[in-house]
């Protein structure tokens, strides 16, 4: 056994194998954080698009809020695996930035997004 945990160690430096057996808790962790989300200021239907912003893992969740969302969303949404912002993103433009655990990332993002000019929409 003790084979197995230090072929583990070496190999599996992040704890991938973890994360991925942690999943389903995550996944309902997500869920119950959505479903408690105070969203009652948000005018839908003044939003032109969503965009999901997430690196690696981050946009995990985009990538599946997309594959269920994506014919019963009235707009279309991307995931967005970098820094910056596509052109077509504007002030009708709903950004959910996501970042697992890196602070910076988010806020590199916000900050991005407060500096952007807004052109159009």
């Amino acid at each position: 056994m003790d084979d197995i945990a230090a072929l583990k160690d070496r190999l599996d430096k992040g704890d991938m194998f973890g994360n991925i057996a942690a999943m389903p808790d995550h996944i309902q962790e997500g869920i119950r954080i959505a479903l408690n989300a105070d969203l009652h200021n948000l005018e839908t239907q003044t939003f032109h698009s969503l965009v999901v912003s997430g690196m690696g893992g981050s946009a995990i969740g985009g990538d599946i809020a997309k594959s269920y969302l994506t014919r019963k969303l009235p707009i279309p949404m991307t995931v967005q695996r970098h820094y910056d912002l596509s052109g077509y993103v504007n002030k009708r433009s709903l950004v959910i930035c996501s970042a697992s655990c890196n602070f910076v990332k988010s806020r590199h993002r916000f900050e991005i997004m407060s500096k952007h000019e807004w052109q159009g929409g």
